[in-house]
């Protein structure tokens, strides 16, 4: 999914369920920065020459990186494998690397990370539990299963041979998995809804009506999304800004609140600033605090929390 659905849709969710706005904000902004954490950066202490924080990535689109690397990167955050519950605390597992909807992988960890009551660490999980909504069928590992036929380079790693197509609201598309068009909106319907059940079970909220609030949030959505047509036709009618603004106009009608514009490089700047002398990341005041390195902290913990169920195995599936 894309940004339109990681940040706006999924602080819509969150709020429906009854989160706080704080909250959801960093739930929400989490779940995007998922895809803008691209680069690793040593920060330096801004008193002392020494690194205090070098952040893990989670994603890349360098295809320098060796397949172990980038697989690593793609099947934790973006295309999680498919694993048995039954099979979640034996130490064989059996692990089929297509992802798919509803992923019971994604979904442990993210009632894992909901326990933890860090909102960081809930919006990484619920990246992955996104898209495994958007990338049903695809493994994120450079595999000729994601495409018609094998591809040179990296275009054989997940979708890439289909480019954004899978990610974007109010498209629909045919793959080579199967002879049906992909409509992407009843699938990102689906995910909202999950998310939705996700998070009101673990609040448990008696407050309000949550089946009301699930149907109200359900049916905006469909208006909202529109009819899913062609890729080309979506660029051509520039729909996406609209239904951005319509997202704005249903947090301020449903919660009094706005969705304040999606600013990639916002965390960061609060944590750390570039020293052109130098030629390095510096640690600001704040930094212990920030927004930056608790996200990062939280990366590192996702990471291991897939580590220690899927096993990179040659023998997996």
């Amino acid at each position: 999914m894309d940004q339109e659905f990681h940040y706006n849709v999924t602080f819509l969710v969150a709020r429906s369920a009854g989160f706080d706005e704080s909250f959801s904000r960093k739930i929400a902004f989490s779940a995007q920065y998922v895809d803008d954490n691209l680069y690793t950066l040593n920060i330096f202490h801004a008193c002392k020459d020494h690194i205090i924080m070098t952040n893990d990535i989670s994603q890349t689109f360098d295809i320098r990186m060796s397949d172990s690397a980038l697989e690593s990167i793609y099947t934790c955050f973006h295309f999680p494998p498919r694993v048995d519950f039954k099979d979640i605390n034996k130490k064989k597992r059996i692990i089929k690397y297509e992802t798919n909807q509803y992923n019971n992988l994604s979904k442990h960890l993210l009632f894992k990370a909901l326990k933890t009551e860090d909102p960081y660490l809930i919006g990484i999980a619920c990246h992955v539990y996104q898209d495994s909504f958007a990338h049903n069928g695809f493994s994120g590992k450079n595999d000729v299963k994601n495409t018609p036929f094998k591809l040179p380079f990296k275009l054989n790693f997940g979708h890439a041979y289909y480019g954004s197509y899978p990610d974007m609201i109010g498209v629909k598309w045919k793959n080579h998995h199967n002879s049906k068009l992909r409509d992407n909106n009843k699938a990102f319907i689906n995910a909202a809804i999950s998310l939705y059940n996700i998070f009101s079970s673990h609040l448990k909220s008696r407050k309000f009506s949550t089946e009301y609030r699930k149907y109200r949030l359900k049916d905006a959505l469909g208006k909202t999304f529109g009819k899913a047509v062609y890729p080309f036709a979506n660029l051509l009618l520039d729909r996406q800004d609209a239904r951005i603004n319509e997202y704005t106009k249903l947090a301020h009608e449903w919660f009094q609140n706005e969705i304040p514009q999606y600013d990639k490089d916002a965390w960061l700047s609060d944590a750390a600033f570039f020293d052109i002398k130098d030629l390095r990341w510096t640690a600001k005041n704040n930094f212990e605090n920030s927004d930056w390195l608790q996200f990062q902290k939280g990366v590192k913990l996702y990471k291991t929390m897939h580590q220690e169920i899927v096993n990179y195995d040659k023998k997996d599936k």
